[in-house]
C-alpha cells in the first residue's frame, strides 16, 4: 500500500514516550485494522528506552507508517504536531500504552460518513492489571447537534453525566473541522491537555454521534501521567481554567458554568490524588491556599453566585456537594468546605470506588 498518498480515510496519531513494554500491542492493533486506507503517524516524544527501535521495525514492514522524532515537549504538543501532518478525512488518536479493536476505525468511519458527523465516540474497555470493565454506557444510537440543542443542554445531558468524556482517544474527528476551527491540545503548562482540546471543540458546536460498542482498550498503569503525583497539579489546573475564562470573551453564562464545573471537578480530583499519596488534611489544605491566592478564585465565586453552576451536575450527591461547598465558601468557612470535600473523597477511596481521574 502506498504510504505517500495525498489523502486517507483516517489518520491515526500515536504519541510515544518510553512505551517499549506496551508498544508492540498498540502497533499490532493499528496495523491490523480492517480499514486499510489509513495513515499511521507515530511521533516519538524524546523516548530514552527501546521505543524507537520497535517503531522502525514496524515501519519497515508497513509503508503506511510515518515516523517522526522530537525532543520531549509533552503529549499535548506532540499530538498537535500529528494533527498538522495528518492527511486523513478524519483524525484518531491512540496512546502508545493502549490498543484498539480490529474493527474500530472501520466502524467509526462508516458511522461518521453515514450520518455526516464531525465527531464519533466509542465506548471503552478499561484495563486495570488483569481486570477489564466497560466504561459508562453511551445513550444508544443518540446523535447530538450542539448547534441545534445548545451548549448548556449538551453539558447537562452529556458532558457532566460522563456520557461524553474528555479523553481524545475514544473518538474520531473530521480533520477539516479541527483545522478550520484551530482546535488543538494544551501544552505542558496545563494539566489536562485533552480536556483543553475538548473545551475548544465543544465551543465550535460539532455534530456528535455515539457507537454503543467498546472499541478502545485504555490500559491504566501505575506510572502513567494520570496516576503519578504532580506537585504542580493544582497550578496547572488553574492555568488551564484561566485560559478557559479568557476564551469566554462574550461572557456567556453557559460557558462560565462549564468552566466552573471543570474547576470544581479539578478540586475533587486533586484532593483524591493527594489522598492516594497518603497526604493528611493539613497537607492538602496547604495546597489549596494556592486557589485562594489566585485571581481565578474571585472569578469562580462571582460566576457561581450569578449562574448557580452546580445545577450542571445531574448526580444529586455531587450537585449537593458543589452547592454546600459554594455556600461555605461564601460564609468564609473555608476550612469546613475543604474538610467536607476531603472527607467525601476519603470515604470514596476507602469504599474502593473507581478513580474519577478524568477531569
Amino acid at each position: 500500500m502506498n504510504g505517500n498518498k495525498d489523502t486517507f480515510k483516517i489518520s491515526i496519531i500515536v504519541p510515544v514516550y518510553n512505551s517499549e513494554t506496551y508498544l508492540k500491542s498498540c502497533l499490532d492493533s493499528i496495523v491490523n485494522q480492517t480499514l486499510k486506507d489509513i495513515e499511521i503517524i507515530i511521533l516519538n516524544d524524546g523516548s530514552i528506552d527501546n521505543s524507537e527501535a520497535i517503531i522502525k521495525k514496524y515501519q519497515q514492514k508497513d509503508k503506511r507508517i510515518k515516523y517522526y522524532y522530537n525532543k520531549n515537549i509533552g503529549v499535548g504538543l506532540t499530538r498537535n504536531k500529528g494533527i498538522l501532518k495528518a492527511k486523513g478525512e478524519y483524525i484518531a488518536f491512540v496512546d502508545s500504552d493502549d490498543y484498539i479493536v480490529p474493527t474500530m476505525m472501520e466502524k467509526m468511519y462508516n458511522k461518521a460518513l453515514d450520518e455526516k458527523l464531525d465527531v464519533v465516540c466509542a465506548k471503552v474497555y478499561v484495563k486495570e492489571k488483569e481486570k477489564i470493565h466497560i466504561r459508562q454506557k453511551h445513550i444508544k444510537g443518540q446523535t447530538i447537534d450542539i448547534n441545534e440543542k445548545g451548549i448548556e443542554y449538551f453539558l447537562l445531558k452529556y458532558f457532566f453525566t460522563k456520557v461524553y468524556r474528555n479523553s481524545v482517544w475514544d473518538k474520531i474527528y473530521k480533520r477539516t473541522f479541527i483545522i478550520q476551527n484551530q482546535i488543538f491540545c494544551g501544552d505542558t503548562s496545563v494539566f489536562a491537555e485533552d480536556l483543553y482540546f475538548q473545551f475548544k471543540l465543544i465551543l465550535q458546536k460539532p455534530i456528535i454521534g455515539f457507537l454503543n460498542e467498546p472499541l478502545y482498550y485504555y490500559v491504566q498503569r501505575v506510572s502513567s501521567i494520570m496516576n503519578s503525583e504532580k506537585k504542580s497539579r493544582l497550578i496547572k489546573h488553574l492555568k488551564m481554567v484561566s485560559h478557559f475564562y479568557q476564551l469566554n470573551k462574550m461572557q456567556s453564562s453557559e460557558i462560565s458554568m462549564f468552566v466552573d464545573g471543570i474547576l470544581f471537578r479539578s478540586i475533587l480530583n486533586d484532593i483524591r490524588a493527594l489522598l492516594k499519596n497518603n497526604n493528611k488534611f493539613s497537607q492538602v489544605r496547604k495546597q489549596y491556599l494556592i486557589l485562594y491566592d489566585s485571581p481565578i478564585y474571585n472569578i469562580f465565586m462571582k460566576s457561581l453566585k450569578k449562574n448557580h453552576s452546580y445545577k450542571l451536575y445531574k448526580a444529586k450527591k455531587i450537585r449537593l456537594l458543589f452547592h454546600i461547598f459554594y455556600v461555605l465558601q461564601r460564609l468564609h468557612l473555608r476550612s469546613l468546605s475543604e474538610l467536607l470535600l476531603y472527607t467525601k473523597q476519603y470515604i470514596s477511596l476507602k469504599k474502593g470506588n473507581r478513580s474519577q481521574n478524568e477531569i
